[in-house]
């Protein structure tokens, strides 16, 4: 038979001191308020840049200052370095584009120029600001989009597998529209 555990009083007093010191509280004296919790963060991951595999006959960055944007009411803003001829986005079509997205510093995140590759997207899986700074672009049309954090991955950012943008972060993109893809309407039969 296996002797019990005896209770340590001293381990406990100190794992209890740990956890009110950690939620705030030292006794009576305490400046903070009741219930008041202390939010630790985490260090923030640095940016994946692929500036170093980047084509050189992409889309530059180049003086993000010197774009006239459109600012739209969300505060997404665009600037059409030429206007498509094709059919127009809608809030639930499918899209093709080639695209770069860079950071406010010119650091690449993501881009299909360095995969050589076309992607396809259904507008609302994309981040909110995308969804708006693609309404009413037409095919062919090449556009700058400036999509602040709180439309893009907010005070979070994204780390998945390796591809990282940090918290707050306003994001900057190029894109190519290629192709519409308008969604099938139901039609009835007859």
């Amino acid at each position: 038979m296996r002797p019990r555990k005896q209770w340590m009083p001293g381990a406990v007093i100190a794992s209890m001191a740990i956890v009110a010191l950690a939620c705030g509280g030292s006794g009576p004296s305490s400046e903070r308020g009741l219930g008041e919790v202390i939010v630790l963060t985490p260090t923030p991951a640095e940016a994946t840049c692929l500036n170093a595999a980047y084509p050189a006959d992409a889309p530059e960055f180049g003086d993000d200052g010197t774009i006239d944007y459109e600012s739209l009411d969300s505060g997404v803003g665009v600037f059409d370095h030429e206007e498509g001829v094709g059919a127009s986005v809608e809030s639930d079509s499918n899209v093709r584009v080639r695209y770069t997205g860079f950071l406010d510093d010119g650091c690449v995140f993501d881009s299909t120029y360095t995969r050589d590759t076309v992607s396809s997207f259904q507008l609302t899986n994309l981040i909110e600001g995308w969804q708006i700074g693609m309404a009413e672009m037409r095919e062919g049309g090449k556009r700058r989009m400036r999509i602040p954090p709180g439309l893009a991955y907010g005070v979070a950012g994204y780390n998945r597998a390796g591809f990282v943008i940090p918290g707050n972060a306003t994001l900057i993109f190029e894109v190519d529209l290629v192709e519409v893809v308008q969604p099938e309407q139901d039609t009835p039969p007859g």
